[in-house]
């Protein structure tokens, strides 16, 4: 739907450090060791879709300001409506993955 509006996906091909895994692996491979590493799963519920949708600059893997700006307010408008239609009674639930790693580089 971004891209039928105009946008420009971002290149986040190189951005695939989501799982402990993946992560480990990036700083191993950059000559960390790695002391701990964990994924937590977390819950967000927004109150509407306009607080959700105020929310969603650092998060989604897209980049708003690609779109001109009549072409951003039809796809927020779009957007608005299908998240509208995902609200429960208590509001929008957004579910998410956060990635602790501690690491630290050995020596040179």
């Amino acid at each position: 739907m971004f891209k039928a509006h105009g946008g420009r996906a971002a290149d986040l091909s190189s951005q695939t450090l989501n799982t402990p895994q993946a992560v480990v692996a990036a700083l191993t491979e950059a000559g960390f060791e790695i002391l701990r590493a964990s994924a937590e799963e977390f819950s967000v519920v927004y109150p509407d879709a306009e607080a959700w949708w105020d929310q969603i600059p650092g998060c989604m893997n897209v980049n708003n300001a690609t779109l001109p700006p009549d072409d951003l307010q039809r796809f927020r408008g779009d957007i608005l409506t299908l998240v509208r239609a995902l609200k429960d009674d208590d509001g929008v639930h957004d579910s998410r993955t956060a990635v602790f790693v501690v690491a630290q580089k050995g020596p040179r």
